[in-house]
């Protein structure tokens, strides 16, 4: 590519001007809250990546996926010398910078870490599978069909599978039909494509 005037345009140069033209025909899609700040998830990453080059780390791969407005972004990071990253510092500020501490520092509680007088004995199901669209909105949707609670679910998808741990309670217990709980894990593992 050559610009009267600017001689031959360097690769990364070529680049930007391939990016800016995408970037005309597909705008990114963002929103603005009350007070004029931007809600797009571009900035969102920009202020992540911004902040794992201020602590000196190396990021060496990065997945974004996104989901009915919901973002998941994986990064696989290491020390600028490429070994673990074991500093407290930096780890602590990542911490803070995703907001997964409270403002009292004090670590958010799990479903598993409550204390005795909040605890609820409850129906356990755990499914595995192959990913499909609204899965767990079906599986969801049996089970309270059904007379059930759903208390808590934990979803973990890698390469095309999905594992799911429910916490189910009837009428504030444990199911305790046995045919009832026989016949939902049968329903259960037929929407899991067979496998539970």
């Amino acid at each position: 590519m050559y610009r009267a005037g600017f001689g031959q345009s360097s690769p990364s140069l070529l680049n930007l001007a391939d990016w800016q033209e995408k970037e005309k025909v597909n705008p990114v899609n963002c929103a603005v809250d009350e007070n004029g700040a931007l809600l797009d998830n571009l900035t969102l990453e920009l202020r992540v990546v911004q902040h794992f080059t201020e602590l000196g780390l190396h990021i060496h791969s990065s997945r974004v996926t996104s989901c009915g407005g919901w973002f998941v972004d994986d990064f696989l990071l290491s020390e600028g010398d490429g070994k673990k990253i074991l500093n407290q510092a930096k780890l602590r500020s990542i911490q803070q910078m995703l907001s997964a501490f409270y403002a009292d520092d004090s670590p958010c509680l799990n479903g598993d870490e409550t204390d005795d007088t909040s605890r609820v004995e409850s129906t356990v199901f755990e499914l595995a599978g192959p990913d499909g669209v609204g899965l767990l909105a079906d599986v969801t949707r049996l089970l309270t069909h059904n007379g059930c609670n759903v208390r808590s679910a934990a979803v973990w998808t890698y390469r095309g599978r999905v594992a799911f741990v429910l916490s189910v309670t009837e009428k504030g217990r444990p199911i305790a039909d046995e045919y009832k709980l026989g016949r939902l894990r049968q329903l259960v593992t037929a929407i899991m494509g067979g496998e539970a």
